[in-house]
C-alpha cells in the first residue's frame, strides 16, 4: 500500500520546501516527482513549495491545475492526505475543502477562540467540503483524579 502526504510542515519530515506542491501545479510532469520519501515505510511528502515570484495563488487555484494534480496523486495512491492552511479567512481552504473527500479543523484552545473555531467550520461547509471532525491540539489534559469521578457540586450552607 503507497501513502501520500502533502504537508505545509515540511520541517517535521526534515524535507525542503522550494520544490513543492505549488511548483508541480506550475509544472509539467508528473506531480510525483516532486515527492519525498520519509521513512521506511513507503510514506512520501510533497511540501508545499513556494510560488514563484509574481505568481498569484487566486489564479492558480481559478485554473483548475491544483484540481488536476490532487486527482493524478488519488489515482496513484491508496491514501491522499493535505493539511491546509489556517482556515480562518483563507480562500486555499475553502477551496481545498471543497476538492477533498473530507476535512479535519485542528483547533488549538488556547489560541483558536471558539468563535472563531465556529466560522471555520461554516466556511469548510460553505465552501462544500465534509467535515469529518475536530482534534483539540495542545489541550491540557485533566489530572487522573478529575477524570476518575464526576464533578459533584455542593450547595454552600447556611452562613451565620
Amino acid at each position: 500500500m503507497q501513502m501520500w502526504l502533502t504537508l505545509l510542515c515540511h520541517t517535521y519530515f526534515g524535507v525542503e520546501n522550494g520544490e513543492g506542491l505549488a511548483r508541480a501545479v506550475l509544472g509539467r510532469g508528473s506531480a510525483q516527482e516532486f515527492a519525498r520519501p520519509v521513512g521506511p515505510s513507503g510514506l512520501r511528502l510533497i511540501s508545499a513549495g513556494a510560488l514563484p515570484p509574481g505568481a498569484d495563488s487566486n489564479s492558480l487555484l481559478s485554473s483548475g491545475r491544483l484540481d488536476a494534480r490532487i486527482s493524478e496523486l488519488r489515482a496513484g495512491f491508496d491514501y491522499l492526505v493535505v493539511n491546509g492552511p489556517p482556515a480562518s479567512g483563507n480562500c486555499v481552504t475553502a477551496y481545498l475543502a471543497a476538492i477533498t473527500d473530507g476535512f479535519i479543523l485542528v483547533v488549538e484552545p488556547s489560541f483558536s477562540p471558539r468563535q472563531a473555531a465556529r466560522e471555520a467550520k461554516e466556511g469548510i461547509e460553505a465552501a462544500g467540503g465534509r467535515l469529518l471532525g475536530a482534534v483539540l491540539w495542545r489541550r491540557a489534559l485533566l489530572p487522573s483524579s478529575r477524570i476518575a469521578s464526576p464533578r459533584t457540586r455542593t450547595k454552600p450552607g447556611p452562613t451565620s
